[in-house]
Formats: C-alpha cells, structure tokens, sequence
C-alpha cells in the first residue's frame, strides 16, 4: 500500500464554477451549496487512502459522521486555500479535532506549498507516511522524523 494519496481530488468544470461565484472565505465551507461538491471529495479520496485517516491509518467510518474533509493547512488561517486540492486529505473526526487550525507551517506562505518541506507535520500528498512514523499494534505510534514527531504530538 502507497502511503500518501496517488493524486488529488479533480474538481469538474461546475464545481469549479459554484466555487468561483459562492465561495468568499472558510466560514462558506459550510454553506449547503457546497454539500455535493463535500460530498464528490470524500467519495473521490476514500479509495485513494485505502478509507483510512490520513494521520493516525484507523479505517474511517462509512457514516457520514465518521469521516472529516480535513483542510491540511488550516482554512481559517488560509482561507484562499479552502478548496485547494492538495489542501484537502480525509481525516477521522478525532484527528481533525485534534489538529484544528494548529499551525502546521514552518513559516507563512504566499502559495501553496509544491511539497512536504513546508509543513511541519506528515502531509498525506507530499510525504510517504512510513518514512516518518511507525505504528505498532495499531495504537502505539512512533516518530521517525521531526515532521513524523510533530505529527504524532499534535494529533
């Protein structure tokens, strides 16, 4: 098993538009009109993580409760990068709860980042998962890195 997601989530051509005439900040995240697009995201990533969370592996839940679009780098911190594809990654509710809008950057940024040296913890696009943290008996974790520690910490 490939231990970060093969490729981001495709957004169609009215998808892309919806966002573009409905989307002003990440409090919009939660509006209903963007429920299919949440909706095509997660159908889209599950296979792609195997249905586990991308940070701590557990198998997310086929309930809807059970299984979080988390935005990698926070979207209340920035938002512009709300809907970005490789700022998307699912995430079990615990884990998104855990992290939050901590800071996961090494420092600000104007772009988003085209790999993993920019953020301090385990990136599921950008970073191979094993290379960084070993799971042992399916709860006891170990860092292998500084970014596979951080991770740990902060989940």
């Amino acid at each position: 098993m490939t231990n970060s997601i093969s490729s981001p989530f495709s957004y169609t051509n009215d998808e892309l538009q919806l966002i573009e005439e409905r989307f002003d900040n990440h409090a919009d995240w939660n509006t209903a009109c963007f429920d299919r697009v949440k909706t095509a995201i997660r159908n889209d990533l599950r296979p792609k993580q195997y249905s586990v969370c991308c940070y701590c592996k557990w198998e997310l839940g086929q309930d809807i409760k059970k299984v979080d679009i988390e935005n990698i780098i926070p979207k209340s911190t920035y938002s512009a990068y709300t809907f970005h594809p490789l700022n998307l990654s699912l995430s079990c509710p615990s884990c998104n709860t855990s992290k939050g809008n901590k800071p996961v950057l090494v420092s600000d940024i104007t772009e988003y980042p085209i790999d993993g040296t920019s953020v301090k913890i385990v990136h599921p696009h950008f970073d191979d998962y094993n290379d960084h943290i070993e799971m042992y008996k399916d709860a006891i974790y170990e860092g292998y890195s500084v970014k596979g520690s951080e991770t740990i910490k902060i989940m």
